[in-house]
């Protein structure tokens, strides 16, 4: 199942419910028309990006927003199977919930 036209499927994964009801506070005031999809860890996320069990009908996100500290498998290994599970460059961005020197260091440009 995918969006509608003019809706962005946005697809969380975060597994702190305090995180979560934080982005959905901050998605009330947006402008744009949108679905969100929430993964509980880095298992579920690329389930979903693939549509294996249980989200063989998932939509294709235009947005991944994924926390740094994902249990089951971590941000950069997610991060790194994305384009593996997609089979494309994901069209949206991919941002983390929080920032660690590590993980920023990782991905820098020299």
């Amino acid at each position: 199942m995918e969006p509608s036209d003019n809706q962005i499927e946005i697809l969380l994964a975060e597994d702190d419910p305090g995180d979560i009801k934080l982005l959905q506070e901050c998605l009330d005031d947006v402008k744009f028309p949108y679905h969100l999809s929430i993964a509980s860890d880095g298992e579920a996320a690329l389930a979903f990006l693939a549509r294996q069990a249980p989200y063989t009908e998932a939509p294709t996100p235009g947005l991944i927003l994924l926390d740094i500290y994902l249990p089951q498998k971590g941000v950069s290994a997610l991060f790194l199977q994305i384009h593996t599970v997609t089979k494309k460059a994901t069209e949206g961005g991919i941002l983390t919930m929080r920032f660690h020197e590590s993980f920023i260091q990782a991905f820098r440009v020299p």
